[in-house]
């Protein structure tokens, strides 16, 4: 006679939240060396507000992914939101975004 074994199982489930934020911030277009193209531009501080997290969290992501940067009288770094867009997307359609 033939027995079965139950066993637990523990189960993940993961949910993405979709959400669309609505802010302005002040920009500059011009030439982006990395992309080799016209690009908006924005100071990392604001950046950091815009997705709501510390500077050095952004700084930390935008060095690690290499996201096209430079700095403006020497001192305030300003990141290309199209190189931080597209890191994004690619991070995303691969698993999560960190």
């Amino acid at each position: 006679m033939y027995m079965a074994t139950h066993r637990q199982q523990e189960i993940v489930i993961e949910f993405e939240k979709v959400q669309l934020i609505r802010r302005r911030a002040r920009t500059t277009f011009r030439s982006c060396p990395g992309c080799g193209r016209d690009a908006y531009f924005v100071d990392l501080g604001t950046a950091a507000r815009l997705f709501e997290t510390s500077y050095d969290a952004l700084w930390h992501f935008v060095a690690v992914n290499s996201i096209h940067r430079d700095t403006v009288d020497g001192y305030e770094t300003n990141i290309c939101i199209q190189s931080l867009l597209e890191v994004m997307q690619r991070r995303k359609s691969g698993g999560v975004v960190r």
